[in-house]
C-alpha cells in the first residue's frame, strides 16, 4: 500500500483534494492530505496543517496572513512547502504526491515537487493551463490571432492528457 500525498490550498480547492483524496483511497492506498492555503479555513480537516508546513521553514503564518498579501504568501509558502515535503519523503513516509492548483496552488505544488528525489511519482493538474494564451503574438500589447475573442480555445486532446490521471 503506497501513500499519496495530496498537496493543495484546502481553502480553495478542498472538496477537490478530498475528491482526489478518496479515489486513492478506494484503490486500496493511503492519502495525506497536506493544506498549504493561505486565505480563508480549509473545507475539509487536513492530515497536516498549514501551520505544521509553514513551521517546517520557521515561518510565522499568522503574521504574514494578518498582512493579506496573496502573493506574499504563496511566496512564503513555496519556500515551506518543498522543505516540509522533503521531509516526509526523507522518512519514507509518502511514495508519491498529487496537486490540484489554480495559480497559486500551483505555484506551491510545483516548487513541493521540485524537492523530491528522482523516482518519487509527482503529477500536477494545474487548472490555469486553459487560459494561457498561445503563441508569442497573444502577449504583445493585445496583438495576435486571439485578439477580441476572448480566451483560446482548447482541444480535448489537451485537456484530457492534462487531466486524465484524477478521473474516474
Amino acid at each position: 500500500m503506497a501513500t499519496i500525498a495530496v498537496l493543495g490550498t484546502l481553502d480553495s480547492k478542498g472538496e477537490e483534494h478530498a475528491y482526489v483524496a478518496e479515489k486513492i483511497r478506494a484503490r486500496g492506498h493511503r492519502p495525506l492530505l497536506i493544506d498549504v492555503g493561505s486565505g480563508g479555513p480549509p473545507t475539509v480537516t487536513p492530515d497536516f496543517t498549514r501551520e505544521q508546513v509553514a513551521s517546517s521553514a520557521g515561518l510565522d503564518l499568522a503574521a504574514l496572513s494578518a498582512r493579506r498579501d496573496r502573493g506574499e504568501c504563496v511566496v512564503a509558502m513555496s519556500k515551506a512547502a518543498p522543505v516540509f515535503l522533503a521531509k516526509l519523503a526523507a522518512v519514507n513516509d509518502i511514495d508519491g504526491v498529487i496537486s490540484l492548483g489554480g495559480g497559486g496552488g500551483t505555484a506551491i505544488a510545483t516548487a513541493a515537487m521540485r524537492a523530491l528525489p528522482l523516482g518519487r511519482s509527482r503529477t500536477e493538474p494545474s487548472l490555469t493551463t486553459h487560459f494561457f494564451p498561445r503563441g508569442r503574438g497573444d502577449l504583445r500589447n493585445g496583438r495576435g490571432k486571439n485578439r477580441g475573442r476572448g480566451r483560446p480555445p482548447v482541444s480535448r486532446r489537451k485537456y484530457v492528457r492534462e487531466h486524465h490521471r484524477v478521473r474516474d
